[in-house]
């Protein structure tokens, strides 16, 4: 695994703080606020409901990383 692919996993885990594999809309957003995105929670629901493609409310971690990657191809 390499070292970015061990600081993603390991944003995920700090993130998920219920251990359920999945980030709800306000896990996400606490996390994204630790990082420093003050991002509202109407923001942080519409991205969790655009890259939910289980449609269960979380994203898992491949959920969260096409969430990363989408992010930095726009900011790029």
């Amino acid at each position: 695994m390499y070292e970015g692919q061990r600081k993603v996993r390991s944003t995920f885990k700090m993130m998920d703080r219920n251990g359920s594999g999945g980030l709800d809309v306000r896990e996400a957003a606490a996390g994204f606020q630790k990082l420093g995105l003050e991002l509202p929670l109407n923001v942080v629901a519409k991205l969790v409901e655009t890259f939910d493609t289980k449609r269960n409310g979380e994203l898992d971690y491949g959920e969260f990383l096409k969430l990363l990657q989408a992010s930095a191809s726009i900011t790029s």
